[in-house]
């Protein structure tokens, strides 16, 4: 049997190295999302090893909020985020821009400013040259 099945999770950790690279970080963080449960768990897998901890543990973040819904996740942890009322109502909003749900005037009311302009108005006559390469300024 391959050595690496047999043994266990933590012990697999130092063959991904310290995530000092992209797709190191990647591996750490699809590792602890993946191999760890609770959301916890896996968070606290990704930052505590040594490495690039901070931005494994983003990444891993990212992707054990995909794998564990709203619910799931410790009460204490969501009440300790600072503005978790903004992100989630932007984390909505977001979603609502990419699906059916949008509209401009309450995005206007709440996000005044450059992008609302862009999302009334069709790339096409913002930016007539290029659609592609859109410049915050």
């Amino acid at each position: 049997m391959n050595p690496w099945l047999s043994s266990t999770r933590d012990s697999r950790l130092g063959a991904l190295d310290a995530g000092w690279t992209a797709e190191e970080a990647l591996a750490i963080a699809l590792h602890a999302a993946l191999a760890s449960d609770p959301f916890e768990n896996g968070l606290r897998f990704a930052v505590t090893h040594s490495g690039d901890s901070d931005s494994i543990g983003a990444i891993a973040g990212n992707l054990l909020g995909l794998i564990y819904p709203e619910g799931k996740i410790a009460h204490l942890w969501r009440r300790a985020v600072e503005c978790a009322d903004i992100i989630d109502r932007l984390a909505r909003d977001l979603d609502a821009v990419s699906g059916s749900g949008f509209d401009a005037d309450h995005m206007a009311a709440f996000y005044p400013g450059w992008w609302v302009v862009i999302f009334r108005t069709p790339l096409v006559e913002l930016f007539p040259g290029n659609r592609h390469e859109i410049i915050l300024t």
